[in-house]
Formats: C-alpha cells, structure tokens, sequence
C-alpha cells in the first residue's frame, strides 16, 4: 500500500474525492511553490474539472491560511461572485 502525502482535504479542497496527488500538487502552487502563470485543467466529463478549478481559484484568493473555505476571499470565489473569477 502507498501512502498518501499530507494534502489539505479540507475546505476549499473538501469537494475531491480521491485525488491527493492532485489537491497537493495545486495547494503547493497556490502557496507560491511551483506556480506557473497557467494551469491547464483536463478530463473526461463527470471527471470534477469544474471542482478542482474553483477550489484551485478559491486558494488563491484566499485571505488566510491555505484553502480554509471561510475567509472572504475563499467564500466570493466558491459562490462565484468574487472580481477576479
């Protein structure tokens, strides 16, 4: 059995499901190790592209610890009001 990395699965990242590897590789991104000036998101459908993008969106947008989910930032980019959207 492999082991998982530590990865936030909460807040912003509670919506994926059995995607570690992917929630830890956006989460360094987004906390400014390794961030690129684009991301491309691919997948089948019904893959949760959608999800991983705006939980990715709401990290970056975040006003406090990463992808907490209820900070203002995280909570405009997750109801889909926030400016930089």
């Amino acid at each position: 059995m492999t082991s998982q990395p530590d990865t936030p699965l909460g807040g912003v990242w509670a919506g994926l499901t059995g995607q570690h590897h992917v929630i830890g590789e956006l989460a360094e991104a987004a906390a400014g190790h390794g961030m690129s000036q684009s991301w491309l998101i691919t997948g089948p459908a019904g893959s949760g592209r959608s999800v991983v993008a705006l939980a990715f969106a709401a990290d970056l947008e975040r006003e406090t610890h990463t992808g907490c989910g209820h900070c203002s930032g995280c909570e405009a980019v997750l109801a889909r009001v926030h400016a930089d959207l």
